[in-house]
């Protein structure tokens, strides 16, 4: 096991240790930010196509511009929200699921692909 990658030999062998909450997984630095910088942009960029099809000034009516922007934001709050409980729902039904039927589940010796290749010879 000495020829696997780091990433492999990181990996655990029992398959309950993936859906445990303290996961090796480290968060990435802009994951839990882009759905709130997606709405506030999507509310920002509505509200300036709005003014333009209504041949208005296009930062016209600014406090609304602000309100949209930020409902655009706490819409990207809720969202995220709501994709966390859904994840945590469903690794949790799947973390029962591992409990509750460990031989469907067995340890897998893990193995190169390199090991399962026939040696390739050059023919011309």
């Amino acid at each position: 096991m000495s020829k696997l990658p780091a990433v492999v030999q990181s990996v655990p062998e029992d398959p309950r240790v993936l859906f445990s909450p303290d996961n090796y997984a480290e968060p990435s630095f802009l994951g839990d930010k882009i759905p709130q910088f997606t709405g506030g942009l999507t509310g920002f960029l509505g509200t300036i196509a709005h003014n333009y099809s209504q041949r208005r000034p296009l930062f016209t009516a600014f406090p609304v511009i602000v309100g949209c922007t930020a409902l655009g934001i706490a819409c990207g709050v809720w969202w995220q929200q709501r994709s966390d409980r859904y994840w945590a729902e469903r690794d949790a039904i799947y973390r029962h699921y591992i409990e509750l039927h460990p031989e469907d589940f067995p340890a897998k010796e893990r193995i190169l692909v390199a090991d399962m290749l026939k040696p390739w010879v050059p023919i011309r």
